[in-house]
Parts: structure tokens; sequence; C-alpha cells
């Protein structure tokens, strides 16, 4: 079925390609990213002694890869369809007054489809642009909580959440090929449909296994009715959501399908 699928979206790819060639490139880029803004990475905090600790920061941080279709206009405006994956670095908190050197670290892997309008503002070889258009994203986080005597991951995940993409550039044309540099700004906030937690060692006991499904997987709601939890569903709790905003810096090449588009 895989290989359907596959087949099929290079079908696709092609018949696209022949169709619009013309006026068609594809790109692909590497680039990083940088937290926009930082608010809280979790829906809880950790007491220790008389400490309270909260956790600040974004998903969004981390290598960011991706490719896009571009169908040109004319040479000012263009329609492009970008797919990226968020490879989230991983972000560590030590807990404020832990004697057992606490310490909860987050990391995400996050899929990404955004359409774009796109503006070129001039006809030479090195060109400015600038994109912008909504942004929807799916995947998954990871809180782990480690110590000398507990190790417990959670995963979130499930839903998709929308936002919005800016991208400014400059793009310099070699024939056939370019190559751009561009600054990335994402708003996108997550709220995760549901949870799990995946390891739970105490001591050097692995306690995943007797773990009611009511104690290690959640669901997240607008609202629910407080009454006595059934060991066999999962626990309802109130939704929350959590940062994917970043700032980064990307760095490509775009190959057009058509004739070169000659630039003064």
């Amino acid at each position: 079925m895989n290989h359907k699928i596959a087949l099929l979206f290079i079908l696709a790819f092609i018949l696209v390609t022949n169709c619009f060639g013309q006026r068609s490139s594809v790109r692909f880029q590497l680039g990083y990213g940088v937290p926009l803004s930082k608010t809280s990475l979790f829906n809880y905090y950790y007491v220790s002694g008389n400490t309270a600790s909260g956790f600040y920061g974004s998903y969004g941080k981390g290598y960011r890869l991706e490719g896009a279709y571009n169908y040109s206009l004319n040479e000012t405006v263009s329609f492009e369809l970008d797919a990226a994956y968020l490879i989230g670095s991983k972000m560590s908190f030590p807990i404020a007054g832990s004697t057992t050197n606490s310490i909860v670290s987050a990391s995400a892997s996050f899929g990404e489809i955004s359409p774009l309008v796109k503006f070129s503002f001039t006809k030479s070889k090195l060109a400015p642009f600038i994109g912008v258009g909504p942004l929807i994203g799916f995947g998954s986080f990871v809180s782990e909580f480690h110590s000398n005597t507990t190790v417990q991951d959670q995963t979130f995940k499930g839903s998709v959440a929308v936002g919005a993409k800016t991208v400014l550039g400059l793009l310099l044309s070699k024939g056939k090929l370019s190559y751009y540099a561009q600054l990335s700004l994402i708003y996108l906030n997550y709220s995760p449909s549901k949870s799990e937690i995946t390891k739970d060692v105490v001591n050097g006991t692995d306690r995943l296994s007797g773990l009611s499904v009511s104690q290690k997987q959640f669901v997240y709601t607008s609202s629910y009715t407080v009454a006595t939890q059934n060991p066999n569903l999962p626990t309802p709790q109130i939704k929350f959501y959590t940062p994917f905003n970043s700032v980064g810096v990307d760095f490509g090449v775009m190959y057009k399908f058509g004739s070169e588009v000659r630039r003064k």
C-alpha cells in the first residue's frame, strides 16, 4: 500500500511539472530555528522542598528540513506549497531545590504544510522576496523526568495545529539553479488531544506494565465531568497549548523546470 501511495505521488509530480513546467520550480533547504517567544512548556510545575519550578521555551527550536513546489504567475507573484519537518532540539531544565538531581527535558518532532503567496521585488539576478501564508502542523512532543531514583517519559500527540508563516529572503539566480537565504518566522501553538506515559522506572523497577489505562493514558478536552475514574479508560484533563513559535535562518537551492528567465 505504501508503495502504491508513493507511486501516485511520483505520477502526480510528473503530471504537474509537465503541465506547468514552464513556470514551475522546486526547492530544498536546511535551517535552524530559535524561540520567537517563550511560554510554559507543560501544563504543570514541579515543587521540590519550598521551591516551585516552571519551564519556559518553545518546541519550535531545532533543525528544519524543507521542500517546496513553486508556480509563478509572473516575475513578481508566485504560489508555493511548502512541506517541512522539524527535528526539535532537546531542552533540559534542572529542578531548583532538588536533592535527587532531578531534570525535566522536552523535545518535539513535527511536520508542517504551508501554502504561501510569494512576491519578488526586482528583476535582477539578486532578488529580495517575501512570502506569507497559513501553516498546518502535526506531530508529537515528549517530556522526560529523570532523577537519581525515577525515570518517566510521556508522549503528547493527536490533533492538528493551525498558525502562520512569513519568510523574507534573497534569491541569487544562476540559470536553472538558484540559491537563496531566508529568514523564517513561524507562529504556531499546538494543543495535543492525548498523551501516554511510555516509561516509568522507579529505583530500577519497571512499573509501566502495572499501570492501569487511566494511570498512563490521558485525553485533553475543554471541559469534563468530575466523577469516579474508570481504570480502563484514559483520564480526562483540561486542554492546554504549547508553543512551536520560532525565528530561523534557512539556506537552500531551487531548480527551475522551464526555460531560463533572463535577468539583467
